[in-house]
């Protein structure tokens, strides 16, 4: 949860926690942005599971790999969930070019 959430839920300022509890929301704010940057960090794992996987299947019909048939294979939620796509899609065209 972050301070600002647990702000909301208390019916007080952001302020107010960090003047009155601030190690406390100082370890609450970085719980929070790990838990982002995990997140995040499995977003885009997910996502490099995904276009890999699109990519061979575009490969094994004899097609070549861009980023229309990428969006015909891998769910929008998916793509949409991270950023640099493009870059993705970029790695995974050199890994199967390396195989």
């Amino acid at each position: 949860m972050s301070v600002a959430e647990a702000a909301r839920r208390l019916n007080v300022d952001v302020r107010q926690i960090y003047q009155n509890a601030n190690t406390e929301a100082r370890v609450l704010a970085e719980r929070w942005r790990q838990h982002m940057r995990r997140r995040g960090e499995q977003s885009v794992d997910r996502a490099r599971d995904a276009i890999d996987a699109a990519c061979q299947d575009i490969l094994s019909e004899g097609k070549a790999i861009n980023l229309r048939e990428i969006r015909k294979r891998v769910p929008q939620e998916v793509l949409g969930s991270v950023k640099g796509v493009i870059t993705l899609l970029q790695e995974a065209r050199d890994r199967m070019e390396a195989d």
